[in-house]
This record gives structure tokens, sequence and C-alpha cells, in this order.
């Protein structure tokens, strides 16, 4: 399990979005930081959080719809 760079827990995980055709992204458990891409995980900055990275893609965010894949 990698460190968070936005919270500094070890919560960032390699998951896949079932709501989304199983698209894979990186997602911190612990506060919910997204990142599209492992590349930009190097920069704080580049995450979204997780509700509205679902809201904008015209879903409503469950963690039901994430799957752990690391």
């Amino acid at each position: 399990m990698k460190t968070c760079p936005r919270c500094g827990q070890s919560g960032l995980h390699r998951v896949s979005l079932t709501a989304l055709d199983n698209r894979v992204v990186y997602l911190c458990e612990e506060c919910d930081s997204l990142w599209d891409t492992q590349d930009e995980i190097r920069d704080e900055a580049a995450y979204v959080d997780f509700t509205q990275y679902m809201q904008k893609n015209g879903i409503t965010a469950s963690w039901q719809q994430v799957k752990m894949l690391d």
C-alpha cells in the first residue's frame, strides 16, 4: 500500500470503478483523493475528490462502485 501525497496516510490503492466501465484509477481510502494515472500521483495538486469525480461523470458516488486491485 502506498502513502497518499495529500494526507500522508498509507491508504492509496489502485482501484477499478465499476460504474465507469472498470476504469482504473488511484484512490486514497483515508481522504478520498483520486488520481487518474500513477504519474499524476507525483503532483499532489493533481488530485480530485472521489465524490466530485463520480458526479462529474454523471454518477452518484458510492464505495460499492470501488473494486480494489492491489
